[in-house]
């Protein structure tokens, strides 16, 4: 399992970090763990969490 920093995290899904800290906050966040105040996120949730919320061609 390979974990990003919530920087990386954030680039990955095409958001700002401080974006990706408000969806911790909502509680809309992928899974998460958080390490002496660092947030990691695993990449495969990160990605099954994108993959959930968007919307293909063919679904408009």
């Amino acid at each position: 399992m390979t974990k990003l920093s919530q920087h990386r995290a954030a680039k990955r899904l095409g958001i700002s970090a401080s974006t990706l800290s408000s969806y911790v906050k909502r509680g809309i966040a992928p899974s998460h763990v958080t390490l002496l105040g660092v947030r990691y996120f695993d990449v495969d949730s990160l990605d099954a969490w994108l993959a959930a919320r968007t919307v293909s061609e063919s679904a408009q």
